[in-house]
């Protein structure tokens, strides 16, 4: 297993060193502005939405290049920011498209501080 490690790392820093031609960049363009602390982006199955988590507990929809003006889910209450704390991702369920269900990781209100996986469901 330690040489499959090595091997990898190896790899890793190989690939870091090799020069990129600038055909091959990736261009760095600006999508959105009205983001606060966002932390984390995904997007269930077959959507082409982007879901843009914000450490602050509002989780929203990047279309296109519009952010949608509404929050697609606003758990700030509910969110501790302490620290590293805070809303950190969402994961999306493989039937998400019929079940709607979706799950969330975040720091909790509240003392201890907790962290706290939890599923909802989308309208």
């Amino acid at each position: 297993m330690l040489r499959s490690l090595l091997k990898m790392l190896r790899l890793a820093v190989l690939l870091a060193t090799v020069p990129v031609a600038a055909s091959h960049a990736v261009p760095v363009v600006r999508i959105a502005s009205m983001l606060t602390q966002p932390i984390y982006v995904a997007s269930p199955p077959g959507d082409e939405r982007l879901f843009v988590v914000e450490r602050g507990g509002t989780v929203r929809i990047l279309q296109g290049e519009q952010v949608l003006p509404t929050a697609f889910l606003d758990i700030s209450d509910r969110v501790d920011q302490q620290g590293e704390g805070g809303l950190m991702s969402i994961a999306f369920a493989p039937d998400y498209a019929s079940s709607r269900a979706f799950y969330l990781f975040y720091t909790t209100t509240g003392n201890p501080l907790t962290t706290r996986i939890s599923r909802f469901r989308a309208n």
